[in-house]
């Protein structure tokens, strides 16, 4: 399937694969954002939704290509190495998502409708708890 919307995986792949190991992992979020932001343009254009689900779709497609690479973005204490994987990229679009909320309700509302955009996409919903959880802000 061509590129239907503007996300430029190739670049990100190359500030990946050239970073230090420290930072691999935040261009890799950076790519993410990359899409978020294009999904966020074209949610706020009338009749919209289909091309949502195709710019997180192409994402995704962009994202298994980045881990084509087997990228390391850790190595802990006993020599593990960690990869950018591809079953990371709902968790990394939803904590992207999530982390922007502002608030209880919006929060909420943010994590409705990703679970509806999740079980179209056929993405595994991971439980984020409540927005105080998500924020490590002590419920009293």
């Amino acid at each position: 399937m061509p590129k239907v919307f503007p996300i430029y995986e190739q670049r990100y792949i190359e500030l990946i694969r050239n970073a230090d190991t420290k930072d691999r992992l935040d261009f890799a979020l950076k790519y993410i954002d990359s899409v978020l932001e294009l999904f966020i343009e074209y949610g706020n254009k009338p009749n919209s939704s289909s091309h949502l689900f195709m710019i997180l779709k192409q994402g995704l497609r962009g994202w298994k290509k980045i881990c084509r690479y087997d990228i390391v973005v850790h190595t802990d204490d006993e020599g593990y190495e960690y990869l950018i994987e591809p079953q990371t990229y709902p968790d990394y679009v939803l904590i992207r998502f999530l982390g922007v909320a502002e608030s209880k309700s919006q929060f909420n509302a943010m994590k409705v409708s990703l679970i509806k955009i999740f079980k179209h996409l056929n993405y595994k919903y991971n439980e984020v708890g409540t927005y105080e959880q998500f924020n490590g802000i002590e419920e009293r």
